[in-house]
């Protein structure tokens, strides 16, 4: 079980990634984490190989109602709802690249769901070419 302070209050995520982990980290603070991993792993992504020539997208879902609690503060964070599956929001090129790569992308997407699921919150990343 993991408990995350949020402004207004302290929400409860069911976690099989961490199941006896605890923080009180707040929504905005996880987001920048997440941030700063996918903006590093673009960044070394970029300096090994360059930009690829393969175009498309890339994003992390997380499977949350939007109406739930910690639906709400992924929507405060820049989730939005799914566009292909019910009960997932999704935030689009997280690392905020404005490269069309889609491996320079993916490493960005990756690096993201992967801080996320660190703090307890099952996130995935997904991608498609362009």
């Amino acid at each position: 079980m993991c408990y995350i302070a949020i402004p207004t209050g302290t929400f409860r995520i069911e976690s099989s990634v961490n199941k006896d982990f605890m923080t009180s980290k707040t929504i905005q603070a996880i987001h920048q984490d997440a941030l700063a991993s996918a903006r590093t792993a673009e960044a070394a992504f970029f300096s090994d190989f360059g930009e690829t020539f393969y175009c498309g997208f890339a994003w992390v879902e997380v499977k949350v109602r939007s109406n739930s609690t910690l639906g709400k503060a992924l929507q405060s964070i820049g989730f939005t709802k799914s566009y292909s599956s019910r009960g997932t929001l999704m935030l689009w090129n997280p690392a905020g690249s404005s490269s069309q790569s889609m491996d320079l992308k993916e490493a960005g997407a990756l690096a993201y769901a992967r801080s996320l699921r660190a703090d307890g919150i099952q996130a995935y990343s997904a991608s498609r070419a362009d």
